[in-house]
C-alpha cells in the first residue's frame, strides 16, 4: 500500500510537469504523460488492492471436519 500511494503522487507529479512544460518534441512529451497516468492507474490498484492482513484467515473453525 505504501508502494501504491508513492507511485500515485509521483505519477501525479510527473504529469503535471510535463503538462505545464514546454517540449520541441511531442511525443516525448506524449510518452511521458502517458507513463505518468499508468503510474497513477498502478498506485490506485495498489491502494485498493487488499494485502494478507485484510484477508479473511481460514482456522479449524470455518472448515467443517470430516
Amino acid at each position: 500500500m505504501k508502494i501504491g500511494i508513492l507511485l500515485f503522487i509521483i505519477g501525479i507529479i510527473i504529469v503535471a510537469y510535463l503538462l505545464n512544460l514546454r517540449f520541441n518534441k511531442k511525443v516525448l512529451k506524449q510518452v511521458g504523460i502517458i507513463f505518468g497516468i499508468l503510474m497513477v492507474l498502478y498506485g490506485l490498484i495498489q491502494i485498493v488492492q487488499p494485502n494478507d492482513n485484510t484477508y479473511i484467515k481460514f482456522t479449524q473453525t470455518t472448515i467443517a471436519n470430516s
